[in-house]
């Protein structure tokens, strides 16, 4: 059972809408090495967000640990005659510890005794508004507004530590020309 495939949907007359929660908690031998991706809106948002650290990539983790996280997407549709409104909304955060074999060179073993942490915590939403227009020669949406804002925060650590934070607001209005 995968705990990230589990869905929540709530309908509202005139809102379609999508909302997705989802946890998990692991803890044993055998955890995957890395955090689970970010979701594709975040990815898209802020293209090249994986944590890269040089130190770490000759270290084999064990698999023993544990690991947490959870998250909320929400993909709302508001249609009023010709007007509508559409949102998308993704929060949420990975921790893992994870004993890792071998050390970093001069800086000896990672973490603590070899216990390493790695997370993550990302926002992100995008709300645009505009009209639906459906006539004989064109069908479309035709934007009058579009916001978009997203925070990232991953880190690595300790020894070495690694922290990495974005935060970034995208606006157009009249599809760009203002």
């Amino acid at each position: 059972n995968d705990p990230l495939r589990n869905r929540i949907d709530i309908e509202i007359p005139f809102v379609e809408t999508d909302l997705q929660l989802n946890n998990y908690f692991m803890i044993g031998n055998a955890l995957p090495p890395g955090l689970p991706p970010l979701p594709k809106s975040v990815q898209e948002f802020f293209p090249g967000a994986v944590p890269a650290n040089p130190a770490m990539e000759t270290i084999t983790a064990s698999g023993k640990g544990f690991a947490a996280g959870a998250g909320a997407h929400l993909d709302a549709s508001v249609n009023y005659a010709i007007l509508y409104s559409d949102i998308v909304f993704d929060m949420g955060f990975d921790a893992l510890v994870q004993k890792f074999e071998g050390d970093c060179g001069e800086n000896g073993k990672p973490g603590i005794d070899g216990w390493y942490a790695k997370g993550q915590a990302y926002a992100y939403c995008n709300v645009s508004g505009g009209l639906d227009i459906d006539l004989w020669f064109y069908q479309g949406k035709a934007d009058f507004m579009s916001f978009t804002a997203g925070a990232l925060l991953q880190m690595q650590g300790p020894n070495p530590m690694r922290v990495n934070g974005r935060i970034k607001f995208d606006v157009s209005i009249l599809g760009g020309l203002v």
